[in-house]
């Protein structure tokens, strides 16, 4: 059975064989560890552990299983008895073996760890990810535009040393010469963003007062705040990847050690209550890819956020692409937008409530 609400292939895939029977179903008391989980119908009835840091995704595993529970990361909450762990393959090769390495570090002997990707993300990589752990001969299903494989745990077999060095390569880490920690699977994880680089040398000198940084990432833009803007007394972080907030918590305790700071796991997407009315400036460099195809939905949903979390006279400080429309939901929402800057493929806002 397809099921298209999700409308993710990988998702199809992962169950195929055992929708198909190809592969034995588990028992009912079976331990399931499902990393990068969503809820899926197909494991109703078991107790499934997710690992999923991306809060729009944990949020609709919250929503939708009573049996299903979700950490944001492998902590001690994470046993390393699974009978089954499940996974889905994120594009970025060192942080799908990563993902791989902590299924096998999690998996019981005998256990089978079952494993999809997209084929435009990385699917045709699965047999070459699971030969590096020592498999040899991987059966790859392919269904629904993407590939899965099941293989049993065997430790004898297993290459301990590729997945000692996954464990390490896809785990947080210094970046960019030890400026900053970040992790595979963070949005530009080791790079400086261009536009976050234009907006911080854009910004007036006297922004200051209680300072939002909606999307943080690693957290560059708020370590910047912290260390050039004597006037900020309060900060909060947000981002929908918990991974990043680690990280920029991290990053802005050595930026700024004196700094009120807030790290809060967002969707801001969707409307957020507590935020309204908190904030006197946010930035923000809003993302604006659904894969591979650009939505400007995601950064219209930030504004609009950002216009509810603002006092009043409050500004939003905002970069964005060139090309990007942006330009009527700010008009929309704000009293006043002036466009502070124009140049290398970027604009930079300041929208004031």
């Amino acid at each position: 059975m397809v099921y298209k609400h999700f409308m993710d292939n990988a998702l199809n895939a992962l169950f195929y064989p055992f929708d198909t029977q190809q592969a034995q179903p588990f028992a009912a008391d079976a331990k399931v560890l499902f990393i990068h989980g969503r809820y899926a119908p197909q494991l109703s009835g078991l107790r499934v552990h997710c690992i999923q840091p991306f809060k729009p995704y944990a949020d609709e595993i919250e929503r939708a299983a009573d049996l299903f529970s979700v950490h944001a990361d492998f902590d001690e909450g994470v046993a390393r008895d699974y009978d089954a762990v499940f996974i889905l393959l994120p594009k970025n090769k060192v942080e799908a073996e990563y993902a791989l390495a902590q299924g096998f570090t999690h998996l019981r002997d005998g256990g089978r760890l079952i494993c999809a990707a997209d084929n435009k993300a990385g699917g045709s990589n699965i047999a070459k990810h699971l030969k590096n752990f020592g498999f040899e001969d991987v059966e790859v299903y392919s269904k629904y535009k993407a590939r899965c494989a099941v293989v049993v745990k065997d430790s004898g077999s297993l290459n301990s040393g590729a997945i000692e060095s996954a464990l390490v390569n896809g785990a947080a880490q210094s970046v960019l010469d030890g400026a900053y920690v970040s992790q595979p699977g963070v949005y530009g994880w080791d790079k400086i963003d261009r536009g976050s680089a234009i907006l911080i040398k854009n910004l007036p000198q006297t922004l200051g007062g209680v300072v939002a940084d909606f999307g943080c990432g690693y957290g560059y833009l708020s370590c910047e705040l912290g260390r050039r803007f004597m006037n900020v007394s309060a900060l909060a972080m947000i981002d929908a990847d918990a991974r990043a907030l680690s990280c920029a918590a991290e990053n802005i305790d050595a930026a700024c050690d004196d700094l009120d700071v807030d790290g809060l796991w967002m969707n801001l997407t969707v409307r957020q209550d507590e935020l309204n009315g908190r904030f006197d400036n946010i930035v923000m460099n809003p993302p604006f890819h659904e894969g591979k195809k650009t939505d400007i939905a995601v950064g219209i949903s930030f504004i609009n956020g950002a216009y509810s979390a603002l006092k009043n006279g409050g500004t939003l400080y905002m970069v964005a692409n060139t090309h990007l429309p942006y330009e009527m939901a700010l008009n929309d929402r704000f009293k006043k937008v002036d466009k502070l800057y124009e140049g290398g493929g970027f604009k930079v806002y300041a929208a004031k409530k």
